[in-house]
């Protein structure tokens, strides 16, 4: 890993792209704190998530208390929290 300042980074930006194609991975750092990583393409794939089991997240909330009073339907319960951005 390879630590480079902005102003370092702004004037070999074509040098850096070319050692990350090569496979190293760049730091760019701002008065000496990281900033930003440049890593290859092929290092920034995301594991695929695991499937949701919304029935058993739907009996979950179903148990659930919300202001004081048990939850009767989770679809709503969801939506809330939803449009309030509790989640």
């Amino acid at each position: 890993m390879v630590d480079v300042s902005i102003a370092e980074a702004k004037a070999k930006l074509s040098e850096i792209v070319a050692a990350v194609e090569a496979g190293e991975t760049h730091v760019i750092t701002r008065r000496g704190k990281v900033v930003a990583k440049i890593v290859p393409a092929d290092a920034h794939v995301v594991a695929p998530r695991s499937k949701l089991d919304i029935d058993a997240l739907r009996g979950h909330i179903a148990r659930l208390i919300d202001d004081g009073n048990p939850v009767a339907d989770a679809d709503d319960f969801l939506r809330r929290w939803k449009s309030e951005q509790r989640y």
